[in-house]
């Protein structure tokens, strides 16, 4: 009976000291959150605002101390907010150049996008546009001569309809994107300028003969993952054989698109990663913490942003990165 009441006595204070165990750890959880503070600034990629203005409620929620704050201005600006020390970050699509970055920026990828060609959803020869595609060669002659280019010039038809032309205004990671896939620069694309990827589809959503390209998670809804239904992604016929063939295909909702980034069906020119930039290696502590939750439960968010997440080694070298 002795032994009996010896050994409750032992998992009794077992299981007290647990419970306190659990409840220090759970303080100390509290406490650093609490100890966290200070405001971080944002400022760039019109790719990457989806997610940061997310990320942002979220971490303020877990961190109160911390205040967020996501400016969309496209890349370039965001680069010059970042080193003219108005932002904390920069949200950048593309590459720095060798006069923005002077050998002082840092980066580390958050996630992934594609850039895509899209169109009104009422264009007239839209069944002709989704049937043949697009090659190449013919994007390259559309977005860069100094000529006026009619749909006649690729479809059917005896109507003179001039193909309306858009670009982006800003310095942006899409329009480099969209620039190297058609192997001109950004500065050779002609159209109307749009501000920023809401500019762009606002543009073509008005104008029933317009063409132009975007990030691709702005022509899907957030809540219902779907095409908006104003404009439609066209399809690019990459062997040139004057058709869209199976593999060519454009994804009609989001979760298909993200699959094709993965799985490669969505053609790799047009696919990059998006990171966030710092100057110089961080070592703010807030700053490393909101770093660490992207690369976390920030991948969560990335995915409900209309982006596709980076695979577990992606994340496990970013880690190392911030050592």
């Amino acid at each position: 009976m002795k032994t009996k009441t010896i050994y409750s006595i032992i998992i009794l204070i077992i299981f007290l000291n647990s419970c306190k165990k659990h409840e220090s750890e759970g303080d100390n959880k509290t406490f650093e959150e609490q100890k966290i503070s200070g405001t971080i600034i944002l400022s760039g990629a019109y790719a990457l605002s989806p997610a940061a203005f997310n990320w942002a409620k979220e971490f303020q929620h877990q961190y109160p101390s911390v205040k967020v704050k996501v400016y969309e201005k496209g890349t370039g600006e965001g680069i010059k907010d970042l080193i003219d020390k108005k932002a904390s970050i920069a949200m950048v699509s593309r590459d720095a150049t060798p006069e923005e970055n002077n050998g002082v920026l840092w980066k580390i990828p958050v996630a992934r996008d594609g850039v895509g060609l899209i169109v009104n959803s009422k264009n007239p020869y839209l069944n002709d546009i989704l049937t043949r595609g697009f090659t190449q060669a013919e994007l390259a002659k559309i977005f860069t001569s100094p000529k006026q280019i009619l749909w006649s010039n690729f479809i059917d038809t005896k109507d003179k309809n001039p193909i309306s032309i858009y670009t982006r205004a800003d310095n942006s990671g899409a329009a480099e994107v969209w620039a190297n896939f058609l192997f001109c620069t950004q500065s050779d694309l002609k159209g109307k300028a749009c501000e920023g990827d809401p500019g762009m589809i606002d543009c073509i959503k008005e104008d029933i003969y317009s063409i132009g390209y975007c990030n691709l998670n702005y022509a899907f809804d957030n809540k219902t993952k779907i095409r908006k239904t104003e404009i439609q992604v066209i399809p690019i016929d990459l062997n040139n054989n004057g058709k869209v063939d199976k593999k060519e295909e454009i994804a009609e909702n989001l979760m298909d698109f993200e699959r094709n980034v993965w799985s490669g069906k969505y053609p790799k020119c047009l696919c990059r990663y998006l990171y966030l930039t710092t100057l110089e290696k961080p070592t703010d502590p807030v700053i490393i913490e909101f770093i660490k939750f992207t690369q976390g439960k920030g991948q969560e968010i990335v995915t409900e942003s209309g982006l596709c997440q980076l695979n577990s080694i992606e994340i496990e070298n970013n880690y190392l990165l911030l050592k």
